[in-house]
C-alpha cells in the first residue's frame, strides 16, 4: 500500500529537479566578457592617470607592450602602476582582452586616457568596442 505512494513522491521530486535544471538560467559569456573588458580597461586607464600624476605626462611609448613595461616598473622611480601576472599578460607581453586581443591605448587627451578592447569581433574602432 505504501509502495505506490513512495513511487509517486520520488517521481514527482525527480520531475521537479529535472524541470529546475532545464529552466536554470544560462549565462551569456559575452556579457561576462564585456564586464571583464570594461574592468580591465578602467584598470589600465587608472594606471595611466596615476603615472601622469606622478610624472606629469603619459608613458612615452606607442606600442602597448612598451606602455605596459613602463607602467609595470620600467620607469624612472621603479613604481609599479600595474601588476603583470601570467593571467593578465600574454606570452607576447601584451595585456589581452577576454577575446585574446591586446587592449588599445589612446593617450592623446591629457585629462582622459582612453583604453579599449576591440570587443568580440576583434576589430578596433568598430561598434562593439568596450572602453573605460
Amino acid at each position: 500500500m505504501r509502495r505506490p505512494f513512495v513511487v509517486i513522491i520520488v517521481s514527482f521530486a525527480a520531475a521537479a529537479l529535472l524541470y529546475a535544471f532545464i529552466r536554470m538560467p544560462t549565462v551569456d559569456m559575452n556579457v561576462v566578457r564585456n564586464a571583464q573588458a570594461k574592468q580591465d580597461a578602467a584598470y589600465l586607464a587608472y594606471a595611466c592617470k596615476a603615472y601622469h600624476m606622478e610624472y606629469g605626462a603619459y608613458p612615452a611609448a606607442s606600442e602597448q607592450t612598451e606602455i605596459l613595461k613602463i607602467l609595470a616598473e620600467n620607469n624612472q622611480r621603479h613604481i609599479a602602476f600595474i601588476e603583470r601576472t601570467e593571467k593578465n599578460t600574454s606570452n607576447t607581453g601584451t595585456f589581452d582582452d577576454p577575446w585574446g586581443t591586446p587592449y588599445v591605448f589612446d593617450l592623446r587627451d591629457l585629462f582622459n586616457p582612453i583604453v579599449f578592447s576591440a570587443g568580440p569581433d576583434r576589430r578596433p574602432h568598430s561598434d562593439d568596442d568596450v572602453s573605460n
